[in-house]
């Protein structure tokens, strides 16, 4: 899934990234499971193709501070399912 993503490069410099993202899958005891996963397959600076001369170290922490925050996003919008069972009423 290819997702937008604004970068602050600096104080007053953003960089437009697109962003490949694979979510992670859990652990079951058959099949180890992984974690989140995200490249940056685009980036401009004032509609700019920039990505040819960026760093490596740049792009990964481009995609680290992706992930921090499009998780942290992504858990504000999963419903707690346990709050929503309701215990079963006696007389």
């Amino acid at each position: 899934m290819t997702i937008s993503f604004t970068y602050q490069l600096k104080h007053n410099l953003y960089l437009e990234c697109e962003m490949d993202y694979e979510g992670g899958e859990p652990e079951y005891p058959d099949c180890p499971g992984y974690g989140s996963t995200a490249w940056v397959v685009s980036a401009k600076l004032n509609d700019v193709e920039i990505i040819d001369i960026m760093s490596e170290s740049v792009l990964d922490q481009i995609s680290v501070e992706f992930l921090e925050q499009y998780e942290n996003q992504e858990d504000q919008y999963e419903p707690d399912y346990a709050s929503m069972i309701k215990e079963p009423y006696y007389d």
